[in-house]
């Protein structure tokens, strides 16, 4: 994960999960049908503020997920999703 600060209330943060050729990689040392490879990424921007004496913190960012399976015959279950997301947390 890395951090970016923009300014004491505002950051970006990048986090990654299995680099190209650095993949995770879960082995299933009973069945090996189960063993697979994971690849995640997400970027997310970042803010904390005070609103009529409510503490608000946001976040909007993008993520990719990919999974790739080991046997062949379960290469109908592989994805590779992405999504984007806003996140609105408020409190005292």
């Amino acid at each position: 994960m890395f951090k970016y600060i923009i300014s004491p209330d505002t950051d970006i943060m990048l986090g990654l999960q299995g680099l190209p050729g650095f993949e995770f990689n879960f082995k299933d040392y009973v069945q090996s049908v189960n063993d697979y490879k994971r690849k995640t990424y997400r970027l997310q921007i970042q803010n904390k503020s005070i609103y009529f004496g409510y503490n608000i913190w946001a976040a909007v960012g993008v993520m990719t997920d990919q999974l790739n399976y080991e046997e062949t015959y379960r290469k109908f279950e592989e994805y590779k999703s992405y999504s984007t997301y806003i996140r609105v947390f408020l409190g005292w």
